[in-house]
């Protein structure tokens, strides 16, 4: 009794390897837009909801609440990228102090930069959830061919929308 044998001849398995190759060639470029896409998304809405954390707690606790850059969760900066806080300013004077802290942003990560065009260095709502300052958050991919706007408007709202690097 002669059996046929089970199994792969080497031209199948050369030919599978090839189409294999093929694919993963053309999936990897896309796979990789893919994960920057969706880290912009989540940087944006980690922004927005700094913001409308915000807002909201300014409402509720009807005391001026403060979103800004901040790298030690301590006191505030001008450099977006290192992260951001909210802090409810119970006394006014702008400065992050003891049981004021509400809500901690990492920092802008894989290569992203943030940047912010606003009137003052921090945004603030008061207890109406007006804000008192205004502007731009822009946020540009690492090559600087993909960018989002978070835009922050005199009344405190806030919308996204397309945005353009330098």
């Amino acid at each position: 009794m002669t059996g046929r044998n089970k199994g792969f001849t080497l031209i199948e398995l050369m030919v599978t390897i090839a189409v294999a190759a093929i694919l993963v060639t053309a999936g990897v470029p896309a796979f990789n837009q893919f994960v920057q896409e969706n880290r912009m998304a989540a940087q944006v809405n980690s922004l927005v909801r700094a913001l409308n954390i915000a807002r909201s707690e300014a409402v509720s606790e009807r005391t001026t609440t403060v979103v800004c850059a901040s790298s030690d969760q301590m006191k505030c900066i001008t450099d977006w990228n290192k992260g951001w806080i909210v802090f409810a300013d119970k006394n006014g004077d702008g400065k992050v102090e003891s049981g004021e802290l509400l809500h901690v942003f990492p920092a802008i990560d894989g290569n992203n930069t943030l940047t912010a065009t606003l009137g003052a260095t921090t945004i603030g709502y008061d207890p109406s959830g007006i804000s008192t300052t205004s502007g731009t958050f822009t946020l540009c991919d690492a090559h600087n061919t993909s960018a989002r706007a978070v835009i922050v408007s005199p009344a405190g709202a806030v919308r996204t929308a397309a945005g353009t690097c330098s």
